[in-house]
C-alpha cells in the first residue's frame, strides 16, 4: 500500500512500512493555509430622518445663558443646519455658541442673518449678554439629521 503525495512529504525522514523511503531529499513547501472568508456581518437598521425646530427670540436687558436646543439622542450619524435672523429694530448683536465637539462663537448683527452647517452638533446657546439698554429680537431655524441603530 502506498501513501499519498501528501502524506510522503510530511514522513521522509522517517519512512515507515506503509511509506517506502524516497530517493531524492527534496522537501516540497507545503501549500498556504487558506482561511475561510469571514461569516457576514449583520447589519442593524438604521433609520435616517430629519427634524426641525424654530423659534422666536426677544432678550431684554441683562439675560443670563439660555439654551435655544440640544440633541439628546445617540445617533451615528448628526448632520445640524442653524439659521438666525436678528431684526434690525435691535439695539445691539446677538452672541451664538454651537456646542459640539468643539464650541463655535457665532454674533449676528442687527438686520442680518447667520448660517451654520455642521456635524455632531449637541447644544445651540445663549451666553449672558446684554445690559439695562438691550432689546435683541429674532428667529432662529435648526434643522438636523439623524441616522439611529435600531
Amino acid at each position: 500500500m502506498k501513501c499519498g503525495h501528501k502524506h510522503r512529504r510530511m514522513c521522509r525522514s522517517h519512512p515507515t512500512p506503509l511509506c517506502p523511503p524516497t530517493t531524492n531529499n527534496i522537501i516540497l513547501p507545503q501549500p498556504p493555509y487558506i482561511h475561510p472568508p469571514d461569516p457576514p456581518k449583520k447589519h442593524k437598521a438604521s433609520y435616517t430622518f430629519d427634524k426641525e425646530c424654530c423659534g422666536s427670540i426677544l432678550l431684554q436687558g441683562e439675560q443670563s445663558e439660555f439654551q435655544l436646543w440640544e440633541l439628546d439622542v445617540l445617533s451615528t450619524q448628526t448632520l445640524t443646519q442653524i439659521s438666525i435672523f436678528i431684526n434690525d429694530k435691535s439695539t445691539q448683536a446677538l452672541e451664538i455658541d454651537v456646542v459640539g465637539i468643539t464650541t463655535k462663537h457665532m454674533i449676528v448683527p442687527p438686520g442680518s442673518t447667520v448660517n451654520y452647517i455642521g456635524q455632531s452638533v449637541t447644544a445651540v446657546r445663549v451666553p449672558s449678554q446684554g445690559s439695562d439698554s438691550t432689546y435683541i429680537e429674532g428667529k432662529y431655524v435648526i434643522s438636523t439629521t439623524l441616522t439611529m441603530q435600531s
